[in-house]
């Protein structure tokens, strides 16, 4: 059985009786334990209906979301579940609870009802984990954006979950806080063998994933590995980017010229630099 089971799922938002927009309709797609899966997307495609979904903030209308074999409409599940799946938002300003950063991070396996010794601990590893322990008696508002984000994601590793959802949580942040972030989900999927949900419209950030999952219009549009950035046409009617390097080689390419699949500027330089 996988981690998470999303088994057709449909979810609208009803702003009156004339108005009703349906976020996302009959979807499916499962994750196994350890992968690390891009969801990806144009605005309203329904992205972030699904993260809500994936921890309980929100019930489909109809269908199933199951984690570990937890149904997120069992009420009486639901703290096991978030203890499971931890999400990381859009704007860490809106996570942190508390004015000191080692009691916000506290704030999660305090409400677990864990030993002070063992709070202790968490917090400490959470904070080495996120490369953020010299700031530990800091104040969050005097940090910058990517450390701001970096702060929310040790809030949730400290409830120490097996998947960790990250619902556009690069999208405040400029290129260099961006990279930070990716740079910190990387490390924690080798080392702690996380499983990871990237929600994102960065396609950059997607070609880290081993597998995409593009949302079009509330449903499933394509779902499988990296091959998606070569069909540059396919993506633009979904409403999404390729990669400025990925366009670069697939242009390179299509002119004739002699250059492998590359899904990263490194490794585009390399070829590059092979060709010359």
């Amino acid at each position: 059985m996988a981690l998470i089971e999303v088994k057709n799922v449909k979810y609208a938002y009803n702003f009156n009786e004339q108005d009703t927009i349906i976020a996302v309709n009959d979807v499916s797609f499962s994750i196994e334990e350890g992968e690390f899966v891009a969801l990806v997307g144009h605005n309203g495609s329904g992205k972030s209906t699904l993260a809500k979904m994936l921890n309980g903030l929100i019930v489909p209308m109809s269908g199933d979301v199951l984690i570990d074999g937890m149904n997120t409409r069992d009420d009486d599940l639901l703290y096991d579940i978030r203890r499971q799946l931890g999400v990381v938002f859009q704007n860490p300003d809106n996570q942190m609870v508390a004015t000191i950063i080692e009691d916000d991070i506290a704030f999660g396996p305090e409400n677990l009802g864990l030993e002070p010794q063992e709070i202790e601990k968490r917090v400490d590893w959470a904070l080495n984990a996120v490369g953020m322990q010299q700031y530990r008696k800091g104040m969050p508002f005097r940090l910058s954006g990517g450390q701001k984000q970096r702060i929310a994601i040790a809030g949730v590793l400290a409830i120490a979950p097996r998947v960790l959802v990250l619902d556009e949580s690069t999208s405040m942040l400029d290129p260099k806080g961006r990279a930070e972030v990716l740079d910190i989900i990387k490390q924690l999927r080798a080392e702690q063998k996380l499983t990871v949900v990237l929600i994102t419209h960065y396609m950059d950030e997607a070609t880290e994933a081993d597998r995409i999952i593009v949302l079009n219009k509330g449903k499933i549009a394509y779902e499988g590995g990296k091959e998606i950035f070569l069909r540059e046409d396919e993506l633009k009617s979904y409403g999404l980017d390729v990669p400025v390097h990925i366009h670069i080689a697939n242009t390179l390419r299509k002119s004739g010229m002699d250059i492998k699949n590359i899904w990263t500027q490194k490794e585009l330089e390399d070829e590059i630099c092979r060709l010359l």
